[in-house]
């Protein structure tokens, strides 16, 4: 089981709720919270985000990369192709660049920066790694 999983199993029994009346409250399939929990399938960003302001705590928390929840307030995240191009500029980085460095081929990064795509969650946490900062940060939900 990821930590993922785990972190989301922990946090919707803390509801006391089950998968299913947990996604009802979230607007989502019963079956998307169920794969999630059987660790079947990882968030797209853009659920990780939803997770992660639902439950008040940062993306690094609900991923299982950090141990404690946090109270913090959070910013609503950009675009990603907004936030790709600021997060290039602030690490002095370019696509061809970054491309040597992370090993995701250059079209890839080029589409994130151009709008045309985002990254998976693993692609961001492999982001964030890299980078040596937080997930929340590489989204644009902290400064």
């Amino acid at each position: 089981m990821s930590r993922f999983s785990e972190v989301l199993s922990y946090l919707i029994f803390e509801q006391n709720a089950d998968a299913k009346a947990f996604a009802a409250k979230i607007g989502v399939s019963p079956t998307c919270i169920t794969r999630y929990l059987r660790d079947d399938r990882f968030p797209s960003i853009e659920m990780l985000v939803l997770l992660a302001d639902y439950f008040e705590c940062s993306a690094d928390y609900l991923l299982g990369l950090e141990e404690n929840k946090g109270s913090a307030k959070y910013k609503k995240c950009p675009k990603f192709s907004t936030q790709f191009a600021y997060l290039l500029d602030y690490f002095d980085y370019n696509c061809y660049k970054l491309s040597e460095g992370i090993n995701i081929h250059q079209s890839t990064l080029y589409a994130w920066k151009n709008g045309k795509r985002v990254p998976t969650a693993e692609n961001v946490i492999k982001l964030a790694e890299f980078f040596d900062c937080r997930v929340d940060f590489i989204l644009g939900r902290e400064s």
